[in-house]
């Protein structure tokens, strides 16, 4: 089985267009969303994804965000995929059906899109 590794970053974007291309990106290699920035002076991120056949992984690092999904976006997304989310710094609260699930470093969290 063959390994390929993609990265994209934020790096060769300025200001606003940082955050449309994170957008677009996020959009198209994960799941249909919406991102506001916490503070969209120094907004970054990057995303590397490791594909072993059909399954596979990606490293993602961000600026403070939050990120929704409207019942429009899911139910136009049609993906049938699952994604463990490991903590690595900082603590993300993702709400799902009325219930808060908070992640800290070291945390793992299983989602399904």
């Amino acid at each position: 089985m063959t390994q390929t590794e993609q990265t994209w970053s934020t790096d060769q974007h300025a200001g606003g267009q940082a955050l449309r291309f994170w957008q677009e990106l996020v959009t198209e290699t994960l799941i249909a969303c919406d991102i506001s920035p916490l503070s969209a002076d120094d907004f970054g991120a990057s995303l590397t994804r490791y594909a072993f056949g059909s399954v596979s992984f990606q490293l993602v690092t961000s600026s403070g965000s939050h990120i929704s999904r409207t019942r429009e976006q899911v139910r136009r997304d049609r993906k049938d995929d699952y994604f463990l989310i490991q903590q690595r710094s900082g603590t993300v609260a993702i709400e799902q059906h009325g219930r808060t699930a908070i992640a800290e470093p070291g945390d793992c969290l299983l989602l399904s899109a």
